[in-house]
């Protein structure tokens, strides 16, 4: 039987923890957008970029239901986290076969996967891969701090607040952009709901935004 190259390194995709799948699964919608191997009509095992969004939000509301260790909400963000990763691969899978159709290796670029390294890895990995850690917890009254655990100590990290419905793009506002790890807000409502995500910048770009945090204020 003949075999198909296989120049994507997606073995890592099994070994993703919820909140970097639905960080890569967004950043797999975004670029699947304006791929032209996503554009017109689809095999029925493609994801498109519209349900790639689909199964991250589920994801993240799957997420943040399991958070108090439901066994049967734990078990529903383990069928989701199998959906999405298999979502990934076939539209990698995709994207090859394609490649190869049409003779056309670059289809296999600006594809939000990584290419198998030929040669020795790369000795510094740009931050625009990374998703920062991101964590919240209560300060002082009306006060929330940020927490930002960043992979280089100079990085820049973009922080976003909302007391909105984060699922909504909309709803978001920016804090600013920060080169430290704790990023305070203070005027908070006490009982409010509020909700931060941050992502790095570097050369003028914008990297993946973190899981949504979630901290009710005092």
């Amino acid at each position: 039987m003949a075999t198909f190259p296989d120049p994507y390194d997606t073995s890592g995709i099994d070994d993703l923890s919820v909140n970097d799948l639905i960080a890569t699964i967004h950043h797999a919608a975004e670029k699947a957008e304006t791929h032209p191997a996503f554009q017109g009509e689809l095999p029925e095992y493609v994801t498109k970029a519209s349900g790639l969004r689909e199964i991250a939000d589920g994801l993240e509301v799957a997420r943040i239901a399991a958070l108090g260790r439901d066994r049967d909400r734990l078990i529903e963000q383990k069928t989701l986290m199998a959906v999405g990763k298999q979502a990934l691969i076939k539209n990698a899978g995709h994207i090859v076969l394609l490649s190869l159709h049409r003779n056309d290796p670059s289809l296999l670029l600006n594809a939000s996967y990584q290419l198998k390294q030929k040669g020795p890895p790369k000795a510094v990995k740009s931050l625009l891969d990374l998703v920062p850690e991101t964590s919240a917890k209560r300060g002082a009254t009306g006060c929330a701090l940020v927490i930002v655990k960043r992979a280089k100590q100079h990085a820049s990290i973009e922080v976003q607040m909302t007391t909105g419905d984060p699922l909504v793009e909309s709803n978001w506002n920016s804090l600013g952009i920060f080169n430290r790890s704790k990023i305070e807000k203070k005027g908070l409502t006490p009982a409010t709901r509020v909700y931060f995500r941050a992502r790095y910048h570097e050369d003028g770009l914008a990297g993946r935004w973190s899981p949504v945090v979630e901290l009710i204020i005092t």
